[in-house]
């Protein structure tokens, strides 16, 4: 069976061309800081009980939502509330929960990360992503060959095992007409069969 030419995995794409899982690695999207790198500008309590951080990079769009929403006064809260409202339908409410009061985001929420902080942390985390896309290419390739190489050792360890016992390349045919039928491919040659067969049939001649 003659062999395809293996398909080049994006190699001409560079990781810019890739679509980002994020666009705030700082946050992930969520407009709370959550790289783990955090630590080195935050000293967490052993209990781990401490406020999040709203993201501050100055493009993260759901960071900038939450900084909003800090900054907030209660009375731009209920003009906002009253403005969603206008329209509905019913006794004029439109389902929207009362929104979070001032001093309620301000209690649960942390505005001290500041956005040297929260670029530096985006920068880690895409340097991070752009990593993994590399050592993934290497761990693919390091894959087949690995089983390049099993595959030949196998191979070779069969002919020894032949050459061992005086066989000749009739003591395959029965092998190749039944993975002929199993696999609805035409083997021309025993060395074509696949790997997981190969090993089979060196076990079966090492016990006889």
């Amino acid at each position: 069976m003659s062999k395809i030419l293996a398909s080049p995995r994006h190699d001409q794409r560079t990781d810019n061309e890739i679509r980002q899982p994020y666009k705030c690695f700082c946050c992930a999207d969520s407009g709370k800081v959550c790289h783990p790198l955090i630590t080195e500008f935050v000293e967490f309590p052993e209990s781990g009980d401490s406020l999040p951080y709203i993201c501050k990079r100055y493009d993260c769009e759901v960071g900038e939502k939450f900084t909003k929403c800090w900054e907030a006064s209660d009375a731009e809260r209920n003009a906002y509330k009253e403005t969603k409202a206008r329209g509905s339908k019913g006794d004029g409410g439109d389902g929207i929960p009362q929104p979070m009061r001032q001093r309620d985001w301000q209690a649960n929420f942390s505005m001290n990360l500041n956005s040297t902080a929260c670029d530096w942390l985006h920068e880690q985390g895409l340097l991070q992503w752009r990593e993994s896309l590399r050592s993934q290419k290497v761990n693919v390739f390091k894959k087949y060959t690995e089983a390049a190489s099993d595959r030949t050792d196998t191979v070779n360890s069969i002919k020894s095992e032949m050459k061992a016992q005086n066989l000749t390349e009739s003591a395959f045919e029965g092998a190749l007409v039944h993975c002929i039928k199993r696999d609805g491919i035409l083997y021309l040659h025993w060395e074509s069969l696949p790997t997981a067969t190969l090993k089979v049939l060196l076990g079966k001649m090492k016990v006889n």
